[in-house]
């Protein structure tokens, strides 16, 4: 049997049992056969359709992340596209800020006392490393820059520069790439009892509707932490970030939380306050860790049905 099969028949039975107690109130899924929603848009395939199920990364296999659970192709690749690329063109200019992953290139636009030429700039052992691209630039610019810099040498001032790197990417999209990788994460460790509360809804919203910026900021970012760092907290205090918070590398991702929630709005009002890198460590948080999960583990569901067989025996027995 296949990762794509075992995970399948594991969530399909678990999801049936939960659909069949009520918890999401009326029925989700058709009255037989065995059935898998999608953890972001909630479509439910059946076992003919496991095809349209792919095996996803968490984070995105770029950024380190491996394997955890099942998402639609549409849901998996749209995200690509729509966020994840970004979230990779933004941790390429961090690592190269950072002095991380040496050799690689990024794209900028060198300017010399307002002549400016286009190249690449990477990080190496002997430092910046800067190159102009031939390809990219007129004769005119090339030598406007180098006469730029022949005056700058002349007059005994060190040459300066202004590096601007040009790679492209949406700020918020990159960020909403981090949420989902958060969102996912959650889902692996929990279930969908807690994936599917309707304070969650604005991160499927957002998902759904990649083109809008709907979603606020729910992450804050450290550079100087770890990229390898993974985490998770049921946060009880302080009361005003209360939530499931999940760390994977640079990011801290606040999700509402498992008992008395705030939505997603109210965090990110909380979160707003810190700004600055690092900022996050004076505060005290208290809570329950969760375990990082490296498969599906439904464990908020496993709970709740284990909780609900527990009830109807004790009524059976009542009887």
């Amino acid at each position: 049997m296949s990762k794509s099969e075992r995970w399948f028949d594991e969530g399909a039975a678990v999801f049936r049992r939960l659909d069949s107690s009520g918890i999401f109130g009326a029925m989700q899924l058709p009255q037989d056969g065995d059935h898998y929603p999608c953890p972001s848009c909630k479509t439910a395939y059946s076992r003919e359709e496991i095809s349209d199920l792919t095996l996803e990364d968490v984070p995105p296999k770029n950024q380190g992340g491996k394997q955890l659970l099942l998402t639609c192709g549409e849901c998996n690749h749209g995200s690509g596209r729509h966020f994840d690329a970004h979230a990779h063109r933004r941790a390429i200019i961090h690592n190269l800020a950072m002095g991380r992953d040496p050799g690689r290139e990024v794209k900028a636009v060198f300017d010399a006392g307002g002549a400016a030429i286009r190249g690449v700039v990477s990080y190496g052992a002997q430092g910046v490393i800067m190159r102009g691209v031939a390809a990219q630039n007129s004769l005119q610019q090339i030598e406007e820059h180098r006469r730029a810099l022949d005056q700058m040498w002349k007059s005994g001032v060190d040459p300066a520069f202004t590096v601007k790197a040009t790679q492209r990417f949406t700020p918020w999209r990159a960020a909403v790439s981090w949420v989902r990788a958060a969102y996912l994460a959650a889902f692996a460790a929990l279930g969908w009892s807690y994936a599917f509360r309707p304070e969650l809804e604005p991160i499927r919203h957002q998902l759904l509707n990649p083109d809008s910026e709907t979603l606020p900021p729910l992450a804050l970012i450290d550079l100087n932490a770890p990229q390898d760092r993974r985490g998770m907290m049921h946060v009880r205090t302080p009361g005003d970030l209360r939530s499931l918070l999940v760390v994977i590398g640079y990011y801290s991702i606040f999700l509402p939380g498992l008992t008395d929630p705030l939505s997603c709005q109210e965090l990110s009002q909380t979160i707003s306050q810190w700004t600055t890198p690092g900022s996050l460590a004076s505060v005290r948080f208290s809570g329950e860790p969760i375990s990082w999960p490296t498969s599906p583990a439904y464990a908020l569901d496993k709970i709740l049905l284990d909780r609900l067989n527990g009830a109807g025996e004790s009524q059976e027995r009542a009887h």
